[in-house]
């Protein structure tokens, strides 16, 4: 996408109004793309083009094209606030293949100013996830490539691990005398308990599950459709 006429002008002037970046993940299987900038306006969300941007410490690097021939390679960091990255991330595998989108615009041009404009921007940048390079209870790393260049791509995008499942088990709360799954990933609402070795218990409270593919048909079956997150299929050559 081309750089408006009004942008062009904005920039030429003496004074320039703040740039204001704006990122866009569209997560495929996600209800509607995650909206997101670097911070508030006025200490409240950015809005633009209709779209209401929610501030979330993040920075990014790489989107420059250097001329050398070699696609740009962009590294997004996003703070893992209330785990919204961290469950993201379990849920749609490392978001590999999610298009994200870098809009940029002046101040000026957002809604709720004199002059908005949802077409006065910059150019905008269309990437996809590449990989997942860190994640841990403060941030979420990601590294983009270009939507067009996607030459020796390796497929599954996240890591293979054959005998340990990622999902995230529910944990079961003695205060309140049920199962939280607030950050679990494994869709099991069962009322049957197993510990972490497979054994039956009676006892919800020492309902773990071993990560392993024998504690999934436990619990869902051994005809059911599983969810793990393991690759037991995989061998090492």
């Amino acid at each position: 996408m081309t750089q408006s006429a009004k942008v062009t002008g904005a920039t030429q002037k003496l004074t320039l109004d703040a740039i204001v970046e704006l990122i866009e993940i569209d997560i495929d299987g996600f209800s509607e793309p995650v909206y997101i900038t670097p911070g508030p306006l006025n200490g409240a969300p950015v809005k633009f083009g209709g779209k209401i941007y929610h501030p979330v410490p993040l920075e990014s690097r790489g989107w420059e094209t250097n001329g050398q021939g070699q696609m740009p390679r962009p590294i997004v960091r996003v703070a893992n606030t209330n785990n919204l990255f961290s469950g993201l991330v379990q849920n749609f595998d490392d978001l590999v293949g999610s298009e994200v989108r870098r809009v940029r615009t002046l101040a000026r041009f957002l809604d709720g100013q004199p002059d908005a404009d949802p077409n006065a921007t910059f150019p905008v940048d269309v990437f996809r996830v590449e990989r997942k390079l860190t994640q841990n209870k403060l941030l979420v790393e990601l590294e983009l490539t270009a939507a067009f260049d996607q030459e020796d791509r390796k497929l599954p995008g996240r890591q293979v691990i054959r005998n340990t499942c990622t999902q995230r088990y529910r944990a079961y709360s003695t205060a309140t005398g049920t199962f939280n799954y607030d950050r679990a990933t494994c869709p099991y609402f069962g009322s049957k308990y197993f510990n972490i070795s497979g054994a039956p218990v009676s006892d919800p409270s020492l309902d773990r599950c071993g990560k392993r593919l024998s504690d999934c048909k436990l619990r869902f079956g051994n005809n059911a459709t599983l969810p793990t997150r393991a690759f037991p299929g995989t061998g090492k050559y």
